[in-house]
């Protein structure tokens, strides 16, 4: 098999993904007024199991710790993350944990959610979400048979 159809299939994937990601920071954005790096840095607060540095968000995000800061500021600035540093072992190190109205703001963009992954899936010609399904089982057909040979 020619490199090049397996190269073509990963970009339909990446453009597909692309597409998909764009859907869903518009929605993001029309929903609760957030991005949706600002939705998932908010899971990831609310998933832990206490609050995280800056470091752990960014190994988590695979962001640069210079991101999430900037990242966490513009949280910080809305409420909907909190910030607490280590007073005892070492003042340079940011606590982060998500607040009530973060919460509300994740509330309210997966109540949203739903419904837009189903405009995305209502059978028009431009669905970002099934051309990346079906890209991702072309691209994984196309490996298969790539190691058959």
């Amino acid at each position: 098999m020619e490199p090049r159809v397996l190269v073509d299939a990963a970009l339909a994937i990446l453009d597909a993904g692309h597409r998909f990601r764009l859907a869903l920071n518009h929605g993001a954005a029309d929903t609760a007024g957030l991005t949706i790096e600002q939705v998932i840095s908010l899971c990831r607060l609310e998933l832990a199991e206490g609050p995280l540095t800056n470091t752990a968000l960014a190994l988590q995000l695979s962001r640069s710790e210079n991101a999430i800061t900037t990242l966490m500021k513009g949280l910080e600035e809305r409420g909907l993350v909190s910030r607490r540093r280590d007073m005892v072992t070492d003042k340079r190190v940011v606590y982060r944990t998500i607040t009530p109205e973060g919460y509300r703001a994740l509330t309210q963009f997966r109540n949203h959610l739903a419904p837009m992954l189903q405009e995305l899936t209502d059978g028009n010609n431009d669905d970002p979400l099934l051309d990346l399904i079906q890209s991702s089982a072309a691209l994984r057909e196309l490996i298969r048979l790539t190691r058959q040979q």
